[in-house]
């Protein structure tokens, strides 16, 4: 959240609406009590008071974005209401006394409203760009003029946005051509995976809509009956077989190792696979290798009709099975998707919920650094949030009294949210020194900075902590483990990093045909002044595990067949195998 560097992009057609409707407002009120005060009419007054209503409806006539009105009216529906209220004032005209409480009432409702309205847009996409009348390749250009101007991670990545624009712009064009929105949607994911931000994504205004499920199918590929995993030992074997498949009566089963994928040694054919999905945090990988551990899951679905495996049998001996597609991949990659990253066994209903594991490990899963609409908006703007640490306290306090003396705090699949909670939570583990980050400007406007810290309480700082991340832990959930680390008493560890995306995000380009892509736009730093998180073009993680999880074949079994959360199980074993280490 960027507070309020975003005036200074915010769209001034939308300010411009906001100081009309308030200022209006109240030169009603000032403007009757004249009229009335010098005997004149008020037939001209009531004329201009639906004139703030027509200016709403000007605005939105020109912010309609196709295919999604609701979304129009949900990101300025507090102005157009506020358009509504002034009408109010119609009715008590004559009235004078009427007219006075009525308008105080009006005055401060449409106040308030104006400022959440204008709170709101400052905190979460200030740059937002309508793009949907254009052609797709227009709408391609502008989208790439905007990361120019506005993307902030722009030389901190070394990013040749020529170049990325050359490789893309062919896709793009196909899908002009062709005038399939489903090409367009892939087209502008790939223009996202070349960035490798977390933060830069390209999603569709109604979720899960035919046109994201269509770029499922396409994207997954076909399905031959299994998924591959890249063991730690570097073997790439096959999980997930299906029964009674062409692969199981070739003898291919669980730990079956792979050595060749239609003709291409395995090493090269996982070099080869770039990872292009419409999940959004699969669209690209800041840390490469994260992209390293899913290449095999997602090669499993690359090929035509036919393809030839070729395997190790029991006997070690190599053997090769001519396979047929059964139909697409998209089910059974997204049934291993979600067993990898615990989205089937995680209960993301209620955040900061609290358990005991075993007699002595408890549990704390933190799914967004959130509390509710307002208390998040608040914590924004003040950088403080003692309504998580008193919440969070408590919990862990409850959990000692059972007998808590370790702790698994699980940010798998953290979706983020306002990085002040992220600070105050971690408060709570680092036991000495300041906890935070620099919220920066804008591009452009670099100088412009605000520290942001906690003091660290270290309430907990004396039980050993484990927490768990993975590629799906993101933006405040990255920030949040980056502060963790410097807790002498938490171990980080998890089968694949973070995601390394801790970025503002605040531009939003709408696309033409329900598409929309989005980036950050203001810097969140070190106290050095470096960038804060995100990795750089190399791709190395800025938030490395302490402890990385092996994946043996007995626990690939355990995740994509049993469906079994073996991070947690391993979790706790670490704590109880050291729980009187010093």
């Amino acid at each position: 959240m960027i507070g309020y560097i975003g005036l200074f992009i915010i769209e001034p057609a939308t300010l411009a609406l906001i100081a009309f409707v308030l200022l209006w407002s109240i030169g009603l009120c000032i403007s009757r009590n004249i009229l009335t005060k010098k005997g004149k009419s008020l037939k001209l007054w009531v004329w201009m008071c639906p004139l703030p209503l027509v200016a709403c409806a000007v605005h939105l006539a020109f912010h309609i974005f196709l295919g999604a009105i609701s979304y129009t009216v949900i990101y300025y529906g507090t102005i157009y209401f506020s358009g509504l209220l002034i009408l109010l004032l119609i009715p008590f005209r004559k009235k004078k006394r009427g007219f006075r409480i009525a308008a105080v009432i009006i005055n401060v409702l449409v106040a308030l409203l104006c400022l959440f309205s204008l709170l709101a847009q400052l905190s979460f996409f200030p740059a937002m760009h309508n793009m949907t009348q254009k052609s797709y390749s227009d709408a391609f250009d502008a989208v790439v003029e905007a990361l120019d101007q506005e993307y902030v991670l722009s030389q901190w990545k070394s990013l040749d946005l020529d170049a990325i624009s050359q490789d893309v712009r062919p896709y793009v064009e196909n899908a002009e051509q062709s005038g399939d929105e489903t090409d367009y949607y892939i087209a502008m994911m790939r223009l996202a995976h070349e960035i490798s931000d977390g933060h830069v994504t390209v999603g569709r205004l109604e979720e899960n809509d035919e046109t994201y499920g269509e770029a499922k199918r396409r994207l997954a590929g076909n399905d031959y009956g299994f998924i591959l995993y890249t063991l730690y030992t570097g073997q790439t074997a096959a999980f997930d077989v299906e029964p009674g498949s062409q692969a199981e009566k070739a003898g291919i089963h669980s730990g079956t190792i792979i050595t060749e994928w239609d003709g291409v040694p395995m090493e090269e054919a996982l070099e080869n696979t770039d990872i292009v999905y419409p999940d959004y945090q699969l669209q690209n990988f800041p840390v490469a290798e994260n992209e390293t551990v899913l290449r095999a899951m997602f090669l499993a679905g690359k090929g035509n009709e036919e393809i030839t495996v070729t395997f190790l049998d029991d006997a070690g001996v190599e053997q090769q099975a001519v396979l047929q597609s059964t139909g697409s991949y998209d089910t059974r990659l997204d049934r291993a998707l979600s067993r990898l990253f615990c989205t089937d066994t995680i209960d993301y209903a209620e955040n900061y919920q609290c358990r005991m594991l075993t007699d002595h490990c408890g549990y704390l899963q933190i799914n967004a650094e959130s509390v509710d609409y307002l208390t998040d908006l608040k914590t924004s703007y003040t950088g403080e949030c003692p309504e998580v640490k008193e919440l969070i306290t408590q919990k862990l306090n409850s959990l000692r009294q059972e007998g808590m003396e370790t702790l698994v705090l699980d940010l798998r699949g953290n979706r983020g949210g306002v990085s002040a909670i992220s600070a105050a939570v971690a408060s709570l583990f680092v036991k000495e020194g300041e906890i935070g980050e620099t919220m920066g400007g804008i591009k452009g406007m670099e100088s412009v900075r605000s520290p942001r810290y906690t003091a660290a309480e270290g309430t907990f700082s004396d039980i050993r902590v484990v927490a768990l991340v993975n590629h799906v832990c993101i933006s405040s959930g990255d920030i949040l483990a980056s502060y963790l680390s410097q807790a002498e008493n938490v171990t980080l560890m998890g089968i694949t990093n973070s995601n390394c995306s801790g970025q503002s995000v605040g531009g939003l380009c709408l696309l033409p045909d329900g598409t929309y892509f989005s980036y950050p736009i203001s810097y969140s730093l070190e106290k050095d002044g470096t960038i804060f998180v995100d990795t750089t073009a190399q791709g190395e993680t800025r938030i490395p595990l302490d402890v990385q999880i092996p994946v043996t074949q007995q626990a690939a079994s355990a995740i994509f067949e049993a469906g079994e959360d073996y991070e947690l199980s391993y979790a706790v074993e670490y704590l109880q195998a050291g729980a009187n280490r010093p």
